[in-house]
């Protein structure tokens, strides 16, 4: 009788462990895996926008059905919180939850510089992210710097063997870096763990590399694609990099980490080209509110990996449920202008931060209707 009901304690631990077990990343039975990028959501400014914003998110999963979602940060504007208010974000990040939770599908998140601004942060946004079933983020490596630093795993379709890899490194908030003013940085130990972390894969292993880096705030690198090569989709304003280049992309070109890094935060950027072998995108802005994008819909940007043969595609659906036709030709005309500092090293608060991209946009604007009139 007593074995009987150890038996039975055991199998309904079996059983409640198992209704709590986070779903797999796998390539379907085409051997393709498909991921929809959403950036700079903006929710809790206004409730219609929000509104509007969730419709857009239906939209685009409903037209392209990916395998999962990563969501590359500024997900709620911390900033709108009205400082009394509990319960805030939970509140605010719930109703995109419920939207994606009505496509049964995997999701992962990272944090950009606007998430923790409200009564949430970073180590609370990621206690929570994690509850939900779909939700496939991981907790923080380490003691890392920031919060959302981790790597997913995406299997073969009968999800024995590792093909391809998702990294998330957190990019910060708007509070300057290593003493200097402007946008946050990835610190040195979380460099160490990205190159200790593909290091620990076997050098013989041939899914070594195949990744795609998403991150919140863009790398010094993203002006030098602008400045001398050819970029495809749209630049509507100057790249607010971090205070300080930290070496993020040296080290992910020594190593060969990985083929691709996208990002947001420059909500009228959405280009992407090829800069030192490595492909670098922005993503589409999703939400309504906050400010931008000012000459094109919202929507997401689409990566699409095939296996066999090997392949990375990437294009923009938009909130029409149109594909965007931009993303596929290259823009040269705004290039009159080139950009040598990150917008972000002159910011100290987000009141300033917005009227220096407003201004930044405007030289950029100029710039280039004095160019198309000569």
């Amino acid at each position: 009788m007593k074995s009987n009901s150890v038996l039975i304690t055991l199998l309904a631990a079996t059983l409640l462990l198992l209704t709590h077990q986070k779903p797999q990343l796998k390539f379907n039975a085409l051997g393709k895996f498909k991921i929809l990028q959403l950036t700079d959501i903006h929710l809790g400014e206004r409730e219609d926008l929000d509104i509007r914003t969730l419709e857009v998110i239906r939209t685009v999963i409903e037209k392209e059905k990916p395998e999962m979602v990563f969501i590359s940060g500024d997900a709620v504007s911390g900033y709108a919180w009205d400082k009394n208010t509990t319960g805030w974000f939970d509140y605010q990040f719930r109703k995109l939850e419920r939207v994606l939770a009505e496509f049964k599908m995997p999701w992962a998140f990272t944090a950009g510089n606007h998430d923790a601004e409200g009564d949430y942060d970073r180590q609370q946004i990621s206690n929570l992210i994690r509850s939900f079933e779909n939700s496939v983020t991981l907790p923080n490596a380490g003691k890392l710097s920031h919060e959302f630093n981790y790597v997913l795993p995406v299997y073969s379709n009968d999800g024995k063997n590792i093909e391809f890899r998702l990294w998330s490194i957190d990019t910060g908030a708007s509070y300057g870096c290593m003493g200097s003013h402007g946008y946050d940085c990835v610190r040195d130990d979380q460099i160490q763990w990205f190159r200790q972390a593909n290091q620990n894969i076997s050098s013989d292993d041939p899914t070594k590399g195949k990744a795609i880096l998403f991150t919140h705030i863009p790398m010094h690198e993203y002006m030098n694609l602008y400045n001398y090569n050819d970029i495809f989709g749209l630049k509507g304003e100057e790249v607010c990099c971090p205070a300080v280049n930290t070496g993020l992309f040296s080290a992910i070109v020594e190593d060969k980490t990985v083929e691709w890094v996208t990002c947001g935060h420059d909500h009228n950027n959405d280009y992407h080209g090829t800069w030192e072998g490595i492909h670098l995108a922005y993503g589409r802005k999703t939400g309504y509110a906050s400010y931008g994008p000012q000459s094109f819909l919202r929507g997401s940007r689409i990566f699409e990996i095939t296996l066999n043969p090997y392949k990375i595609d990437t294009w923009i659906r938009q909130e029409d449920g149109t594909v965007d036709k931009k993303d596929g030709y290259t823009q040269k005309v705004l290039k009159a202008t080139s950009q040598q500092y990150c917008c972000g090293l002159t910011v100290i608060n987000n009141d300033e931060s917005q009227s220096m991209k407003i201004a930044a946009n405007l030289l950029l604007i100029i710039g280039a209707l004095v160019i198309s009139l000569s």
